[in-house]
């Protein structure tokens, strides 16, 4: 089975829960990147749902999970995610993309673009 991603061992997962938390080489890390793997996780994931967790992957294996408190519509704003989610000049590679997509939409007002999904 092929690699999509091209992922390489030895990438890093990391925890962001403030913007402070990512440092240059991680934020270039993100929008030097071509394509991201995007996903994102929730309580009954849909627009009535909760986003809790977007996830962005790079092609060299590194992993930011991005904490999205439910009380703060801005705390994925703040962190920049919002303008790697619109980028059209990003691919995000997504699996199953609707009901992400939908959430992203009507919970925090992030239409995606440059999506590739398997639906």
């Amino acid at each position: 089975m092929g690699n999509t991603m091209g992922a390489r061992s030895g990438g890093k997962v990391v925890v962001v829960k403030d913007v402070s938390q990512l440092n240059g080489q991680a934020i270039h890390s993100l929008r030097a990147s071509k394509r991201l793997a995007m996903d994102c996780e929730g309580v009954h994931l849909c627009r009535e749902g909760e986003i809790c967790l977007v996830q962005l992957a790079t092609p060299d294996g590194n992993c930011f999970l991005f904490d999205v408190e439910k009380k703060s519509r801005t705390s994925v704003a703040s962190q920049g995610v919002i303008k790697l989610l619109k980028s059209p000049n990003i691919i995000k590679v997504v699996h199953s993309c609707g009901m992400d997509s939908d959430a992203l939409w009507h919970l925090l007002g992030i239409r995606l673009a440059a999506v590739m999904s398997d639906e």
